[in-house]
């Protein structure tokens, strides 16, 4: 965020939903950082209240913009949203499910080919799928390879196994691209 705040006025950080980040998110909130010239969104949200438990935005307000972070400013994820988020090259922090998906970029959703389309516009996109329960919305991947740089946090023994053998999965299409770094973090 240092190099990426040094470079424009305001710094974009993108960051997944689900379990994975929560531990990731907290100890970020007390990096001394100048978090008031930062804007924080996601990569997927579950369309449902914010006060639900299952709102990605509930979870990222509790955990990462907290302490430092509390400066934070929040960018809801959405199309008008678009092109503020590509404008300011964000950092994006992901995660990946033990099915292979990151975002929201499931494996057999009808919208896959146009979700990991690497000459698609830059969007975010309301799907649903069957993988989940809740409609959802989702920057496919040619809005997260506007970031200048991608995290993958991969956390468990059967995450690997999927990131080791990802043929034919969403996370395949992330890690082999060539036009953004992926730095893999994983833990067991």
């Amino acid at each position: 965020m240092e190099r990426s705040l040094a470079l424009q006025a305001m710094s974009v950080l993108m960051v997944s939903g689900g379990s994975s980040p929560i531990a990731c998110l907290g100890q970020l909130s007390e990096c001394p950082i100048d978090w008031s010239r930062v804007y924080v969104t996601l990569t997927d949200e579950r369309l449902v209240a914010v006060t639900d438990a299952a709102s990605n935005e509930k979870m990222v307000r509790e955990t990462l913009m907290q302490n430092a972070a509390s400066k934070a400013q929040f960018c809801e994820l959405s199309e008008s949203n678009v092109e503020q988020i590509v404008s300011a090259q964000p950092i994006s922090l992901v995660g990946m499910g033990e099915d292979g998906h990151f975002a929201s970029i499931f494996p057999g959703n009808p919208m896959l080919d146009y979700l990991i389309d690497l000459k698609a516009a830059p969007a975010a996109v309301d799907i649903t799928t069957n993988a989940s329960p809740y409609p959802r919305r989702t920057v496919n991947l040619a809005l997260l390879l506007q970031s200048s740089e991608i995290l993958l946090l991969v956390f468990g023994e059967k995450k690997r196994a999927v990131l080791d053998a990802p043929v034919g999965l969403p996370i395949d299409h992330l890690v082999q691209q060539t036009e953004v770094p992926v730095n893999i973090y994983w833990a067991p």
